[in-house]
């Protein structure tokens, strides 16, 4: 049987908006206006960037539309000040739509960038719109209720899904109330509260949240919901943790398909499935194939974030996780000991994701009769999830 995985959020969205707006400001001598109403379409390939001068006045609600059309972009607000003040960066296709929403709090000249996700991206147009209005009540709460959901990713992140809960549940509650049942962004908000219900080992009451999720992202029009591969991954982990092999396959194979057919077979969600499929097929009794999703999960992520990037972890447990269930404690060991130095490097050691890890390097090291070795990382295992 293979050890836990244990789900990973990394949050940057800070720093990628200082560096976005910096990097647009010199790859372009000035900005360009951009009024409300106006449709502007214009090309974009990878190493450029675009910037806009919006001027908004203390009260007023902006919303900046990006149609993609054959590249992914990333959105980014700067104040009067050049302080980020927002980021767009939700949908990963290619052919999709970003939106920007922030209430002015400052009168001035605000500056928009856009730039493409990937670097090397070939070159594809994109389509912008402004709308800038007087702030609504509406308009706060779902602004609330986009915080509220970032605020239970950051806490989830870091093991605290207790104090994660309120808050997806609230998101929820205020999307519902606000754009009604069946809304795209109400399909979002249930998949980040099953996700937390799975995480914490309440399953019964995650299924029913996934599958409305599921329900509601298989009734939008073309493109699609831009979740609809996020969300069958997740209900087919949900399945997986559930013992149900037989569910989850297709679940996973579906967000597998969706995932190459938009956004092309190198992108980093493919490796979100194809880590999840590995465990399918270890647990099916298959390892070969196992290993051969799990590694080319591992390529992906390795090439698109780099080698110590802490979305690497689930895909190195996975791949201990096979060796190990193989008896292969020798070829199990590495991919261990390198989800080891990534958490440690990113302070989350003392986290059950790290209580995990220290727990399968203390099987290890039983295996190798360096019992001194195994008892103290069982205790420093025990520590930490005593602690939290």
């Amino acid at each position: 049987m293979n050890p836990p995985v244990f789900p990973f959020v990394a949050c940057l969205r800070v720093i990628l908006m200082s560096l976005l707006l910096c990097a647009a400001g010199a790859a372009q001598s000035g900005p360009q206006a951009l009024a409300p109403g106006q449709a502007s379409q214009r090309e974009l390939a990878g190493g450029q960037s675009h910037i806009y001068q919006i001027t908004a006045s203390a009260g007023q609600y902006l919303e900046v539309t990006v149609e993609q059309r054959g590249i992914d972009v990333v959105v980014a607000l700067a104040g009067p000040e050049g302080k980020p003040v927002a980021q767009a960066d939700d949908d990963a296709r290619s052919r999709g739509q970003e939106m920007l929403a922030q209430i002015i709090n400052i009168t001035g000249e605000y500056r928009l960038a856009i730039e493409p996700r990937q670097k090397d991206a070939s070159q594809g147009s994109y389509a912008i719109r402004l709308v800038l209005r007087a702030a609504t009540d509406q308009d706060r709460t779902l602004l609330e209720a986009r915080q509220l959901i970032a605020d239970a990713q950051r806490l989830a992140g870091t093991g605290k899904l207790n104090e994660a809960l309120p808050a997806a549940e609230r998101a929820l509650n205020l999307r519902e109330q606000v754009l009604g049942a069946q809304h795209p962004d109400v399909a979002a908000a249930l998949d980040r509260l099953a996700n937390l219900y799975r995480d914490k080992g309440d399953l019964a009451r995650a299924e029913p949240l996934y599958l409305r999720a599921l329900s509601i992202a298989e009734q939008q029009p073309a493109p699609g919901h831009a979740e609809l591969a996020g969300i069958n991954n997740d209900l087919g982990a949900f399945y997986l943790i559930k013992g149900d092999l037989v569910a989850a396959e297709p679940r996973l194979q579906r967000a597998l398909e969706i995932w190459e057919l938009t956004l092309g077979p190198n992108h980093p969600n493919l490796a979100r499935a194809l880590t999840n499929l590995g465990r399918v097929y270890a647990s099916k009794g298959n390892p070969a194939q196992a290993r051969q999703v799990l590694q080319r999960a591992l390529a992906i992520r390795e090439r698109e974030l780099g080698p110590e990037h802490p979305q690497l972890l689930n895909t190195l447990n996975g791949l201990g996780g096979t060796a190990y269930g193989e008896g292969d404690y020798a070829g199990a060991e590495p991919y261990y000991q390198r989800a080891f130095r990534i958490l440690e490097k990113t302070g989350r050691l003392e986290t059950p994701p790290g209580a995990g890890m220290i727990n399968n390097l203390a099987a290890i090291a039983a295996f190798k009769r360096d019992f001194a070795q195994s008892e103290a990382l069982y205790r420093r295992a025990l520590a930490i999830r005593e602690k939290v």
